[in-house]
């Protein structure tokens, strides 16, 4: 007695497979739909970065720069370029001396409008920075004779 194998028990009919396929497509584009917005994240968390980064370099440039003797220029930073303007704010005035008077120097407030491209020159982004410019109005020789 020999069994005959029935019609069905052969594997999978085609409907089956492209059952199959579909949810296994349908799993593969969400995955890919779930890993591309992955990557946009962290481009972004890049260029985030990369932008802190270069503020934190601007900003200690920026230290060492008087504005009231340097009231706009450039510098490059290789990888990016800066553009600076410099426009009062608190009119430069004599500051306080010690123990009492007026000090050798005369001390005001600078708005610094900063502006960054990439060497390309297409700009990157621009902020705003205040800074103190000072001079020195006097020699300490001449303080005696200014009545302090």
């Amino acid at each position: 007695m020999t069994r005959t194998p029935h019609r069905g028990a052969e594997g999978f009919t085609l409907l089956e497979a492209i059952v199959a396929l579909v949810i296994f497509s349908t799993a593969g584009l969400a995955l890919f739909s779930w890993i591309n917005q992955n990557l946009q994240a962290l481009v972004r968390v890049a260029d985030v970065s990369a932008e802190a980064q270069a503020k934190r370099n601007i900003l200690e440039y920026m230290n060492e720069i008087n504005p009231m003797d340097r009231a706009t220029g450039t510098n490059d930073f290789g990888t990016y370029k800066i553009a600076w303007t410099s426009t009062e704010e608190i009119t430069p005035r004599a500051n306080a001396g010690y123990p009492i008077g007026e000090g050798a120097f005369l001390v005001g407030l600078y708005r610094d409008s900063i502006a960054v491209t990439r060497p390309s020159g297409a700009p990157w982004f621009t902020f705003d920075l205040r800074l103190v410019g000072f001079r020195r109005a006097f020699l300490p020789a001449q303080q005696s004779g200014r009545g302090g």
